[in-house]
This record gives structure tokens, C-alpha cells and sequence, in this order.
């Protein structure tokens, strides 16, 4: 969380794009033991700041995951 905080300070949104995208990949790597702190950082930042993933590249991982995991 402390690299998604200084990427917003810094406002760099392809780094914070970066991150998000890779720990949803990492997340769907692990999916048969997801990592707990993981899962849940990416939740509180969901909660407390949602407008993080209103990025298309974001949205469109999330989506894609869904995806995957609805087949």
C-alpha cells in the first residue's frame, strides 16, 4: 500500500495503474491460495479510495478476471 500512496502523491498514474494490474495478476497466479494480505489491501483500497480503479486499463483486468473466473 505505501508504493499505491506514493504513486498517488506523485500522480503517476501509469505506476499506479502498474500495480494495481500486477496484483490482480499475481492474485490470479495464486488462485488455488490467494494471498490474504494481498486480497485484503486491494479491498481497503477499493473501499477507501474506488475512483483508483475508474483507470480503462484497470477496469478492463478486473473485467477480464471476472470473466475468467465465471468459465
Amino acid at each position: 500500500m505505501d508504493a499505491v500512496d506514493d504513486a498517488v502523491d506523485k500522480s503517476d498514474d501509469d505506476r499506479l495503474e502498474a500495480l494495481l494490474c500486477g496484483a490482480v495478476k499475481i492474485l490470479r497466479a495464486t488462485r488455488s491460495k490467494p494471498d490474504s494480505a494481498l486480497f485484503l489491501a486491494l479491498m481497503c483500497l477499493a473501499k477507501s479510495r474506488p475512483t483508483l480503479f475508474h483507470s480503462d486499463v484497470v477496469t478492463e483486468v478486473l473485467c477480464s478476471e471476472c470473466e475468467l473466473h465465471n468459465n
